[in-house]
């Protein structure tokens, strides 16, 4: 356990990057929203997709904290699991620590009736439907789900470098292209659309839980194999 401390430690170093820059960055954007629905005439509901800030920034600092910490923790001796291991940790309190802020924010837009300008920034329809422990679980597993994703990300780069990632990317993009084309020629997209409706955010979410653990698993198999860059 005190291996996989040492890791941590190195990313609470960092803990600027993981908490205090993403959390200024949401409450500049939340501020330039707010003065923007004081100056509004109509009380009509004004809705902003700022939060988004907040889960993109989570994404790039699973890929940022493998690129400047990985080589570091090497040099120190850590084992490879166990900074895998002190990673996900500092992936997952950073979720936790953000969906609890998150929630009572959502809370607080609720209770001072979406902050008395018709704001909707941190409480948005179909996103925050049931109760305030299911939005709260739903923030945690799509901010880990995305953390993981940069963290696996960021490890292809440690692993195969700069064309290795380049080549996935490009292998990625093929795909996906094709994944677009089959959908729209075989119709699909009202299907694809009548399925999330039919489900609730919060089931969604919980359906990311397997992506979350193949994620997590080839990570962990792709640092095995990394050296410093």
């Amino acid at each position: 356990m005190s291996r996989i401390q040492g890791a941590l430690n190195i990313h609470l170093r960092q803990i600027i990057g993981w908490v205090y820059v993403p959390w200024g960055i949401l409450l500049a954007s939340f501020l330039v929203n707010y003065t923007i629905s004081l100056a509004l005439t109509s009380k009509t509901d004004f809705y902003t997709g700022g939060i988004s800030s907040i889960v993109v920034y989570m994404f790039v600092a699973g890929i940022i904290a493998v690129t400047q910490t990985f080589p570091f923790a090497l040099n120190l001796s850590i084992r490879r699991k166990d900074y895998f291991l002190g990673t996900i940790l500092m992936i997952s309190m950073t979720s936790f620590f953000t969906s609890i802020v998150w929630m009572l924010l959502s809370g607080v837009e609720v209770w001072t009736n979406s902050w008395g300008t018709q704001l909707h920034f941190f409480n948005l329809p179909y996103l925050n439907e049931g109760s305030l422990f299911q939005q709260m679980i739903l923030y945690f597993l799509v901010l880990i789900n995305l953390g993981i994703l940069g963290f696996g990300i960021g490890s292809i780069y440690q692993r195969f470098g700069g064309k290795g990632t380049l080549l996935f990317f490009a292998v990625l993009f093929v795909l996906s292209s094709f994944l677009v084309f089959i959908i729209s020629r075989q119709e699909l997209w009202v299907s694809l659309f009548r399925w999330f409706v039919s489900h609730s955010a919060f089931e969604i979410a919980l359906s990311t839980i397997p992506l979350t653990l193949v994620y997590a698993a080839i990570t962990y198999l792709l640092l095995r194999r990394s050296g410093v860059r």
